[in-house]
């Protein structure tokens, strides 16, 4: 009984609802279960996830409407009311989601004869109709499907330096998949080998011919290991009067994840794209192979990126990734 209570829909709701209707032309005649009204007019029908099936008659023209049914606000807010007691959250939704109650078809109603239109969705479920129905549905024919794209600035990435390729895969009008692969190149740091992998999802904002800007979500995960060259001094030796060199081997393992903006112009069927985001990334970097484990390394004067990125340990921190690529639709 107390689970009841907490259910809105179940509660405040009726077993019926009632529907205006109005028309365009005005002397339009409702056909609704084989009886005939003149419009306006206000009809009670059972809720129900089954939609209402209503025809209109004027002079020789002849419609039929499908109403979808949606749920209402009872449902879908004044449940949430119940969200300060993290335990009984769930349970409205489940209760309601036994019952009919939960669906309306809407209060005030315009049958247009004159229209296209012959499907007709009450308010809220319109809205989000409207939010997401361009962004799932189906690709439009001749929209290109697919697309390979390289990355030239990550050749020259003085950290990690990588030839990567990505394949981008529409799914449906403005969502995507993506992914990506690097091999990671020896020529700025001597031995260094591994790859990179990233996967993605975006969402276009507008998708155009010429292209358009979009959001997208990716995980990324990087494996290399190197030769490094550290400066060492021993525990007892304060002043580092004795420094000496030696060449570690480095293994690095990054995990992360961006949130990404970014654009995609399309001349034809080539495509340039840049994007900017903010992430971030799970670091663990080991090293092995010292000549003495317990010295202590020299930490450089100045700045240094790459002393920094070959400490060893495990932590998260920050990551901005920016980049451009081109490439090919087809």
């Amino acid at each position: 009984m107390l689970l009841l209570l907490t259910s809105c829909a179940t509660i405040i709701n009726k077993k019926t609802c009632h529907v205006n209707f109005i028309t365009t032309p005005p002397d339009t005649k409702i056909i609704y279960k084989d009886s005939v009204y003149n419009a306006p007019v206000t009809l009670t029908v059972k809720r129900s996830k089954e939609p209402l099936k209503i025809t209109g008659i004027y002079d020789t023209i002849r419609k039929d409407f499908i109403i979808k049914a949606s749920p209402n606000g009872q449902f879908l807010y004044c449940n949430l009311m119940w969200l300060n007691a993290m335990f009984f959250v769930p349970v409205p939704y489940i209760v309601d989601l036994t019952n009919p109650k939960r669906f309306y078809y809407g209060t005030n109603l315009e049958l247009n004869l004159f229209d296209t239109v012959k499907i007709i969705r009450p308010r809220i479920s319109k809205g989000y109709y409207n939010t997401f129905h361009d962004a799932y549905a189906r690709i439009d024919k001749g929209q290109y499907k697919n697309t390979i794209k390289f990355s030239p600035f990550n050749l020259l990435d003085f950290y990690i330096p990588a030839a990567q390729i990505s394949y981008e895969r529409l799914l449906l009008k403005k969502i995507s998949a993506q992914i990506e692969l690097g091999y990671i190149l020896s020529f700025m740091n001597n031995n260094q080998k591994g790859y990179k992998i990233r996967g993605e999802i975006r969402e276009y904002l507008k998708y155009k011919e010429h292209g358009a800007s979009y959001f997208g979500f990716e995980i990324f995960y990087t494996n290399t290991d190197y030769w490094h060259e550290g400066y060492f001094h021993s525990p007892v030796d304060t002043f580092a009067v004795h420094a000496y060199s030696d060449n570690v081997k480095i293994r690095k393992q990054l995990y992360g994840f961006n949130f990404k903006f970014g654009r995609q112009y399309a001349f034809d069927q080539f495509v340039f794209e840049w994007y900017l985001g903010l992430g971030a990334k799970y670091r663990d970097v080991r090293e092995s192979d010292r000549a003495n484990p317990d010295d202590i390394q020299i930490m450089p004067k100045d700045l240094n990126i790459e002393y920094a990125g070959n400490i060893p340990g495990r932590s998260w921190v920050v990551n901005f990734p920016i980049n451009i690529k081109i490439g090919y639709r087809f």
